[in-house]
C-alpha cells in the first residue's frame, strides 16, 4: 500500500456559483505534492470539467472495511458556534499543516471572489462549500 493517501474532503453540499471557475484553471505547478496534482488529473480525465461537479472520494457507497479506522472524541467547553468561528478564522495553512497532514489546494464552490487557494495563498480562510485537497503522510 502506498505511504501516502489522499483524499478529499468535501466541507458541504454545493451551492450554485455565478463564473463557475474549470479544473482546467488549476496551476498544477503551484501545488507542491506529485499526489494531488495526480488526482486532479485524474479528474480531469474522468470529465470532471468544473469545480461544482466535485463528489467526496467517500460517499455513502464506499467500502471502507478494507482501511483502519481510527476514531476520537472531544469534548469542548465552548458552543459549537464558538468552536466553528474560531476554527474557520483561522488560515487552512495553520489548519492543515502537521507532520501528518499538509494542504494541498483549497476549491471553493461559493466564493465567486478567489475560487482556487494554493497552499501558499494569503488569508486562505476555511469555510462551508470548500473542497480540500489534503496530503496525508502516514506510516
Amino acid at each position: 500500500m502506498n505511504r501516502i493517501l489522499l483524499f478529499i474532503f468535501l466541507i458541504s453540499i454545493s451551492e450554485f456559483c455565478f463564473a463557475q471557475q474549470c479544473l482546467n484553471d488549476i496551476d498544477l505547478s503551484k501545488i507542491p505534492y506529485r499526489e494531488v496534482r495526480d488526482l486532479i488529473t485524474s479528474q480531469k480525465n474522468s470529465k470532471v470539467e468544473c469545480i461544482k461537479d466535485i463528489e467526496s472520494s467517500c460517499n455513502s457507497n464506499f467500502n471502507c472495511k478494507e482501511f483502519y479506522k481510527q476514531t476520537k472524541n472531544y469534548k469542548l467547553e465552548k458552543s459549537l458556534k464558538t468552536v466553528w468561528e474560531n476554527y474557520s478564522g483561522n488560515e487552512a495553512q495553520k489548519v492543515y499543516n502537521s507532520k501528518k497532514l499538509s494542504l494541498g489546494l483549497i476549491l471553493c464552490k461559493k466564493n465567486v471572489s478567489n475560487k482556487i487557494l494554493y497552499p501558499n495563498s494569503v488569508l486562505a480562510k476555511l469555510d462551508t462549500g470548500q473542497v480540500i485537497y489534503l496530503k496525508l503522510k502516514f506510516i
